[in-house]
């Protein structure tokens, strides 16, 4: 017989060499356990417990049976089954167990700690859904397992985690009191942590009192580890929390890698990307530095770049993790044909991924199969209820299927889970459908304010204006243009709200300040939209002088046809029509051949010294230059606002004459011969007019074969008017395999097949085009809906298509024409009263 000293030791060695994976000599170990019985169980103990190191758990209990048919008083045995049920997901049995282990061996220490982990999963599965007993229970068996671990601080730390919620001044005087005894980075960092997360969850008027110990507790960790990484990150996420973003910049410069991350967390994605960009090109071979650019390029939306960061990232590793993220990024920008060629060919390599399994539910999701995704969604709720993900998943189903309050109930879920800037997105969406409009701005101000997304706060400048409230507009401006003091563009939004609600002396100062910042801007350009507004508020505030002077030092360059036109409207005002008209000519003769800077020019023209002078001057340009192209497209362009189409339609050919060597103009005019024909159409309702319209587009094509827009552009013409609806078809699907992911070409090829009576594919289209449209945007415009609604009425679903009008209806603003409100309306009517 061996000793129980040497059985002990034998024990401990056996133990160690399980830590250290040696299963060779564990596995001799085991021999001398069964030639002297030292496990009571013949060594099958022993055997139990290598399989179940090695993670063959259903092994390891079947050997846990047969020690227990032999020590059915055997605490070990219990607590080693519960662990392997833990592994096997069998959480009832898990807890049964760790229960019988405990109470056979309520004194010793692994036991009760098991107990309470087994009994904490369980909560945090059940979330909300969690009793007061279960709940109690949980709590208590921290309790027992702290007594019996009084040494183990992860244990004390975990356990006031536990308790913030329900006890957050005993979670953060426990925590205190580790750090105090213990004044460790690590438990200082706890501290912070739990501090923070109570703080997250109390009052306005208790908020401070955490974030102080919460910064006293960082401060500790900073001073004890100063380049510590992870101090670095935490203390600098405080103070991004607390809005000292300045701080956290300062605390984080010189580490380059934290600091982009830091800047894309805050919003700042372009100066993050400037950082990350230093680091990739000095090292484009490392995988950290290639996923930072996957993830600015999927928070930009950039197609161009999620697939070249993603294929980048597979040539450096092409680990199954990283070929999930590249599956992901193809999902996210719409790319769902080539997204199912790569899963399914991940998939016959790993079958039993439960990842896999999610990415098959948000495949035929993006593909438009939406009863297909739903029940693909619900089995992987199913097998794990606590995947953020997949709730998240399931409340966008619903909401594509108008089933708005099931998506939000599916939102909240995913949010209480995982909370993040995404969910929070849609589920202010939902909210916003509901008409639950507070909540859905409530939803985008943390995810803008708080998370940093530039989505979340665009979109929440589209729901302001929906609301109409100017005060609530002007304040969200300030506090943007407050947290990104460098950014044109918000200042430029600002100025224009300003300048509409005739505050004149905000929006002199908004412009100013967004003029001032494109100088200093890498590119030192000046922002012509800034300065234009600028002229703007000098002309609505009479400042005549002042408008000339600052204009006059713009004469030259690229700003000089705003600011010729703009000083001709001052002389206007002050009736010196002679000096308006000659600034008018010369801001013409500025623009040169931009279409863009003539339309506009002609147009105001027209509006601020009349017809004849602006004819007059254009046809005195024609007579010395007949072959000028700019002149000619001048001539276009008025005759066109003045709805002369026949005089329109001249000069158009000309253009088209005068630019055939320069063939990205030679296009332009072309498809502005086609505006102009469909223009004739719809006045005079003659049919020969629409074929040479579509002869036109057709002529774009034998140019440039391979012209996606053009194909899209000639199938929804000819499916509009259903002139050729079979070519129509052809064309509309050339453009959808050039571009799958596209909303617009996605739009027009639903639309196609749905007058090619090919309903079902059109169904799934439209809302594959809905889904890329609402990607960044609170909604879709007005003609995809309808069309989605038209499709909906012929699969006979009434009630949804007479929800789909409504909802274009409800949501169209003030971007939509009255033709097309109109038909909407009627279609209202037509279907309420069926």
């Amino acid at each position: 017989d061996i000793s129980p000293e040497n059985a002990t030791a034998m024990t401990n060695l056996f133990n160690n060499l399980l830590a250290q994976e040696d299963f060779r000599y564990a596995e001799r170990l085991v021999e001398t356990a069964k030639k002297y019985n030292t496990d009571l169980c013949e060594g099958n103990y022993y055997k139990a417990k290598i399989a179940y190191a090695k993670k063959d758990f259903q092994a390891a209990i079947e050997l846990i049976n047969s020690c227990l048919e032999t020590r059915p008083i055997f605490s070990e045995a219990y607590l080693l089954r519960s662990q392997c049920n833990t592994g096997l997901e069998k959480e009832a049995d898990a807890i049964a167990d760790a229960k019988k282990a405990y109470e056979l061996n309520p004194y010793d220490t692994f036991i009760p700690r098991n107990l309470a982990f087994v009994l904490y999963n369980r909560n945090l599965k059940l979330g909300n859904s969690a009793t007061i007993d279960q709940i109690n229970e949980t709590r208590n068996a921290l309790e027992t397992a702290i007594r019996a671990n009084p040494r183990d601080v992860d244990l004390q730390n975990f356990y006031a985690k536990y308790i913030s919620n329900t006890e957050p001044e005993r979670a953060i005087a426990v925590s205190q009191q580790i750090q105090k005894m213990q004044p460790t980075i690590e438990n200082s960092l706890w501290l912070a942590s739990v501090a923070m997360d109570v703080a997250g969850k109390s009052s306005a008027k208790q908020k401070d009192a955490y974030y102080a110990i919460a910064e006293d507790a960082y401060k500790d960790a900073y001073a004890s580890g100063p380049n510590d990484l992870r101090v670095l990150n935490s203390y600098a996420e405080y103070y991004r929390t607390v809005g000292q973003v300045e701080n956290g910049q300062k605390l984080l410069a010189g580490n380059d890698d934290l600091l982009w991350r830091f800047l894309a967390r805050i919003g700042k994605i372009e100066d993050a990307h400037k950082i990350l960009s230093k680091l990739y090109n000095a090292n484009p071979a490392d995988a950290n530095n290639i996923k930072g650019m996957l993830f600015i390029a999927r928070s930009r939306n950039d197609q161009a770049n999620i697939l070249k960061y993603s294929s980048e990232l597979l040539k450096v590793d092409k680990s199954l993790e990283n070929q999930i993220v590249q599956i992901e990024s193809t999902l996210e920008i719409g790319l769902s044909d080539e997204a199912k060629i790569k899963l399914d060919s991940l998939s016959e390599q790993y079958p039993d991924d439960p990842r896999l399994a999610f990415l098959k539910a948000w495949l035929a999701a993006k593909q438009g199969k939406l009863e297909e995704s739903l029940t693909l969604a619900n089995r992987n709720l199913e097998l794990d209820s606590g995947n953020a993900r997949v709730w998240r998943l399931r409340g966008q189903i619903y909401t594509a299927l108008n089933n708005f309050n099931s998506a939000i109930t599916d939102f909240q879920k995913s949010k209480s889970l995982a909370d993040n800037a995404e969910v929070r997105i849609d589920l202010a969406r939902a909210y916003a459908r509901t008409n639950a409009i507070e909540q859905a701005i409530s939803e985008l101000k943390i995810a803008a304010d708080e998370q940093g997304s530039s989505i979340a706060r665009n979109m929440l400048e589209e729901l302001f204006f929906m609301t109409g409230n100017t005060e609530r507009i002007s304040k969200f401006y300030s506090e943007t243009i407050t947290k990104f003091p460098d950014n044109v563009y918000w200042y430029n939004h600002a100025g224009n709200f300003a300048l509409n609600t005739k505050d004149y002396a905000t929006a002199s100062k908004l412009f100013d300040a967004a003029f001032q910042n494109s100088l200093k801007a890498d590119t030192q350009q000046p922002d012509a939209e800034a300065f234009d507004g600028k002229m703007r508020t000098l002309l609505l505030t009479k400042k005549f002088e002042e408008l000339q002077a600052e204009a006059t030092k713009y004469l030259d360059g690229p700003l000089a046809p705003i600011a010729y036109e703009r000083m001709a409207e001052a002389k206007a005002e002050t009736g010196d029509k002679e000096a308006a008209i000659e600034y008018f000519k010369r801001s013409l003769e500025k623009a040169g051949t931009n279409e863009t800077y003539i339309i506009g020019i002609l147009g105001l023209m027209n509006n601020v010294v009349g017809y004849d002078e602006t004819i007059k001057w254009c046809n005195e340009r024609i007579q010395t230059q007949p072959d000028s192209l700019a002149v000619n497209l001048a001539l276009y362009n008025l005759h066109f606002i003045k709805e002369q189409y026949n005089k329109s339609l001249e000069y158009i050919d000309k253009c088209i004459k005068f630019s055939v060597g320069d063939e990205e103009k030679n296009v332009s005019c072309i498809m502005s011969k086609t505006k102009l024909l469909l223009k004739m159409f719809e006045k005079m309702s003659d049919k020969q007019y629409l074929k040479m319209a579509i002869e036109e587009t057709e002529s774009l094509l034998k140019k440039q074969p391979n012209n996606i827009e053009v194909m899209n552009n000639l199938a929804y013409l000819l499916a509009d008017y259903d002139m050729d609806l079979t070519k129509a078809l052809d064309y509309g699907k050339k453009a959808y395999q050039g571009a799958p992911n596209n909303a617009s070409i996605l739009d027009t090829y639903a639309y196609v097949l749905f007058k090619n009576n090919k309903v079902q594919e059109a169904d799934e289209l439209i809302n594959r085009s809905i889904q890329q449209y609402e990607q960044n945007k609170m909604n879709a415009p007005i003609e995809v809906y309808e069309h989605l609604a038209m499709i909906k009425e012929k699969l006979g679903q009434t009630n949804k298509a007479l929800e789909t009008y409504k909802r274009a209806l409800e949501f169209a603003g003030n971007n939509a024409s009255p033709e097309t409100k109109t038909r909407i309306t009627t279609a209202i009517e037509r279907l309420n009263s069926k």
